[in-house]
């Protein structure tokens, strides 16, 4: 079976002469429904960014990461989902 594509990405051109417009635009869309992968199954760090994206919110662990920025982002996540008096404790 054929795996679900979840990234999508565009290039822009002129339409009159259908020249590129520039290589320095590009649009990807992610269509998180799409993703159904568990955090074991990421096989790349765009695997695991689209993962944070799409379950940060529902998130009650961090997973063990070795990407700093991931890993930063994942706390920040965490942070932000707790109460004033979590925070303050």
């Amino acid at each position: 079976m054929k795996p679900k594509k979840v990234k999508s990405s565009y290039k822009l051109f002129e339409k009159e002469n259908f020249t590129k417009y520039s290589d320095d635009i590009e649009l990807v869309f992610i269509e998180l429904p799409k993703f159904d992968k568990s955090f074991e199954e990421c096989e790349n760090i765009e695997d695991k960014w689209i993962y944070f994206i799409k379950n940060a919110r529902d998130l009650n662990v961090v997973p063990r990461l070795q990407d700093k920025n991931l890993k930063k982002a994942f706390e920040i996540a965490n942070t932000a989902s707790l109460s004033k008096d979590e925070l303050e404790i």
